[in-house]
C-alpha cells in the first residue's frame, strides 16, 4: 500500500461520472472520466486481461500514481508517466522472484535503486537501461563487492570482501579478477601483483602466514618457480671427533634450479645412527626400554637408522666451561675443607691431651651445597636452531655430534656384540696408573670437549621442511653422510686453542 491508499478506498471516496463501467472492443475501464478520456482515478482491464491497472489517469493515459498487476503474480507500483513507468516505484516479477525498488525512465530501471533476488543476494546502486551500472554494492553468498558495475557485472575499481574473511582490493573486468590486486586472506597471507582470468597470473609479491615470502612470476594461480625438493650442497661429511661442521642447504624446483625468489622457509637438522636389532641373548633394563621404546627405525639411503643427539658447537663448549669452572670451584671448596679440619685437629690437640687423636680421614667431608651438579649428572644436549631460507638459500653452522646417553640402546647393542666377539675374555690386565701431569687450561678444555663428543663412525643427518604452514606442498627431507674420525692429538688442540 502507499500513502495514496488502495483502490477500493478511492473508490468509496470518488464519486465517479458514470455509475456503469465502459466496455470498448473487450477493454473494461470503471473511474473517473473527462472530455471522454479516462481522467482522474479509475480501474482498467486490458483486452487480454493479463494486465490490470489501477490508479490515476490524465488524457487517457496512466499518470501519477498507480498499480499495474500482472496476470502471473508480478506488478508494478509507484509513478507514471504519459503512460510508462517513471519515477520512484516497486517491481516484482513473479518468474524470477526478484523486487526491485526505485527509480524508472521509460518503464526500465534507471538511476538509483535496490533490486532484491530471489536466492537472497541484492545489488544497491545505479542502474541503466535495466542493468547495473556505475558504483554500487552487491551482496552474494560469495561475499560483499562495494565498487564499479559495466553491463551488470564488477567492472573497474572494487573491493569483494568474503565471507571466510578474504578481501580482495583491485580492478575487475567483466566479473573477474583482472589487472593489479591485493588479496589479503583471513590466514594471514597476502598476495599484491598481477592478475588474470580471476587468477594469480604475472609479478606478484606472496607472504604466507608462515613468514615465507615468493616474490616473482604466478601462472594459473601458483609460483613458476615452486619449491619441489631439497638438495645438501655440501656434499657428505668427513669430519675430526670433536670438531663442529656446517651444512649448506639450497630449496630447488623439479628441473634442479635455486628458487632464489623464495625465503623464509624452516629447515630443521637431526642426527641418525645405524639402527641395530638386539639379539635374543641381548637383556636391557627398564630404563633402557622406557627410553628407546618410541624411537622406531627411519629408512635412509644408507642404512636403517634411529635418532641420536644433535646440538650446536656453542652449546657444547658453554656446557664444558660451566663443568669446568664447577669442578675448580668444587676443588676450592675440598682444599679449604681439608685446611679446616687439620687447623681443628691442631688445636683440640694442644688445648688437651687427654683427647683421643683425630685425624683428617677420619672426618666427614660436608655434602654438596644446594645448586651445585653432581659429576654424574647427564647433560642434554638442546637441538641445532632452525634454519631460514634467505633467497633459495641457508646453512646450518656449527654442528656437533655430542656423545650419546648412557641408556642408548645401538651403542649397549655395539658393546654387547663386541664383547661376545672377544669371546666374553675378561678384559685386558690395566697399565699401572701413572703420574698425572697437570694439564693447563686449554688442555683440560679440549679433553673435555672430546668426552663429550660422540664416538667415531657413521651418521646421517636428516634435513625435514617444518615450515608451518607448509608452503603449497610439504618437500621431502633429505639425508647425508656424516663420518667421524679420530683425532690428530696436536692438530685438535691447535685448533680448540685457537677457538
Amino acid at each position: 500500500m502507499t500513502e495514496k491508499g488502495s483502490v477500493d478506498e478511492r473508490l468509496s471516496e470518488k464519486s465517479l461520472n458514470t455509475n456503469s463501467p465502459i466496455i470498448i472492443g473487450g477493454e473494461k475501464y470503471h473511474g473517473e472520466k473527462k472530455h471522454n478520456f479516462r481522467n482522474g482515478f479509475g480501474v482498467y482491464v486490458y483486452p487480454n486481461k493479463f494486465f490490470r491497472y489501477e490508479g490515476e489517469w490524465r488524457d487517457g493515459k496512466k499518470h501519477g500514481h498507480g498499480r499495474l498487476v500482472m496476470g502471473d503474480g508480478g506488478y508494478y507500483e509507484g509513478e507514471f508517466s504519459s503512460g510508462e513507468m517513471s519515477g520512484s516505484g516497486v517491481r516484482y516479477w513473479a518468474h524470477s522472484g526478484h523486487k526491485y525498488s526505485g527509480q524508472f525512465v521509460g518503464g526500465e530501471m534507471e538511476g538509483a535503486g535496490c533490486i532484491v533476488y530471489r536466492d537472497g543476494s541484492s545489488y544497491e546502486g545505479t542502474f541503466s537501461n535495466n542493468k547495473r551500472e556505475g558504483s554500487g554494492v552487491l551482496r552474494t553468498a560469495e561475499g560483499v563487492y562495494e565498487g564499479q558495475f559495466h553491463d551488470n557485472r564488477r567492472h573497474g575499481d572494487g573491493v569483494l570482501s568474503y565471507h571466510n574473511g578474504d578481501v580482495f582490493t583491485g580492478y575487475w573486468v567483466r566479473d573477474r579478477r583482472q589487472g593489479h590486486g591485493r588479496m589479503q586472506y583471513a590466514s594471514g597471507a597476502m598476495y599484491e601483483g598481477q592478475w588474470r582470468n580471476d587468477m594469480r597470473n604475472g609479478e606478484g609479491y606472496f607472504e604466507d602466514v608462515s613468514g615465507v615470502i615468493y616474490e616473482g612470476l604466478w601462472r594459473n594461480n601458483l609460483p613458476t618457480c615452486q619449491p619441489t625438493r631439497i638438495a645438501v650442497t655440501s656434499g657428505e661429511v668427513s669430519m675430526v671427533q670433536g670438531e663442529p661442521f656446517n651444512l649448506e642447504v639450497e630449496v630447488l624446483t623439479q628441473d634442479g634450479e635455486k628458487v632464489t625468489q623464495v625465503s623464509g622457509m624452516k629447515l630443521r637438522a637431526r642426527a641418525l645412527y645405524k639402527h641395530l636389532k638386539p639379539p635374543a641373548d641381548f637383556k636391557e633394563s627398564l630404563l633402557e626400554v622406557i627410553t628407546e621404546i618410541d624411537d622406531n627405525p627411519v629408512k635412509t639411503p644408507f642404512f636403517d637408522a634411529v635418532s641420536y643427539p644433535l646440538t650446536e658447537f656453542s652449546e657444547l663448549t658453554k656446557e664444558v666451561e660451566r663443568v669446568l669452572a664447577q669442578e675448580s670451584s668444587d676443588d676450592a671448596d675440598q682444599s679449604q675443607e681439608k685446611v679446616a679440619l687439620n687447623d681443628s685437629a691442631v688445636n683440640d690437640l694442644e688445648v688437651s691431651t687427654d683427647l683421643p687423636t683425630t685425624t683428617v680421614e677420619s672426618q666427614n667431608p660436608e655434602p654438596l651445597s644446594p645448586g651445585k651438579a653432581s659429576k654424574s649428572e647427564e647433560w642434554v644436549p638442546p637441538p641445532p636452531s632452525d634454519v631460514t631460507i634467505s633467497a633459495g638459500c641457508g646453512n646450518f653452522h656449527g654442528l656437533v655430534l655430542p656423545a650419546a646417553p648412557l641408556s642408548y640402546r645401538p651403542h649397549l647393542i655395539e658393546h654387547f656384540l663386541e664383547t661376545k666377539k672377544r669371546d666374553r675374555q675378561p678384559p685386558p690386565p690395566q697399565p699401572k696408573k701413572r703420574n698425572e701431569v697437570e694439564l693447563t687450561e686449554e688442555e683440560k678444555r679440549s679433553k673435555a670437549i672430546l668426552e663429550r663428543c660422540s664416538k667415531r663412525g657413521q651418521f646421517v643427518i636428516e634435513v625435514s621442511d617444518v615450515t608451518e604452514p607448509p608452503f603449497e606442498r610439504r618437500l621431502q627431507s633429505v639425508h647425508v653422510l656424516v663420518t667421524v674420525n679420530k683425532p690428530n692429538t696436536s692438530t685438535h688442540k691447535l685448533k680448540q686453542t685457537k677457538r
